[in-house]
């Protein structure tokens, strides 16, 4: 699996030498970023203001199953990861963000690790992800 635009992804494949107790993911996006999605049953979106909301707590498995269209950065972590079950997804709409907004967590043999990827609004990631991948070629 190539890291692409998710860099921690190595680290936490590297964990698995040892053993990763935990990996927890939290994604954080504008409100507008969750239009369309799960979240729209849980916040008022339009009137979100002030302090960032939860809509979703669980498993990367529920993630993915509630969160389809929203939860692909989730689904690469468990993957690479300690797998959908055992892998804590917490999804936030934040009005004070203009940007997507992914940490990933980990605690294993090695320590812990907490990476904190801010996207920007005008790249892709997929430019991240051609060079990722051209790095591995």
């Amino acid at each position: 699996m190539v890291s692409g635009a998710i860099g921690a992804l190595d680290s936490l494949r590297a964990g698995r030498i040892g053993t990763l107790q935990a990996v927890r993911y939290i994604g954080r996006k504008p409100p507008q970023g969750w239009v369309g999605s799960q979240a729209e049953q849980v916040l008022d979106l339009g009137a979100l203001t002030g302090a960032a909301q939860v809509h979703f707590r669980g498993t990367a498995r529920e993630a993915a199953l509630q969160y389809p269209k929203n939860a692909n950065v989730a689904a690469a972590v468990a993957l690479a990861g300690i797998g959908f079950d055992n892998t804590q997804v917490e999804l936030l709409a934040d009005p004070s963000v203009s940007r997507n907004i992914h940490e990933i967590e980990a605690e294993g043999d090695f320590g812990s690790f907490r990476f904190p990827l801010r996207g920007t609004p005008a790249v892709k990631p997929a430019y991240l992800f051609a060079c990722g991948d051209e790095r591995d070629s």
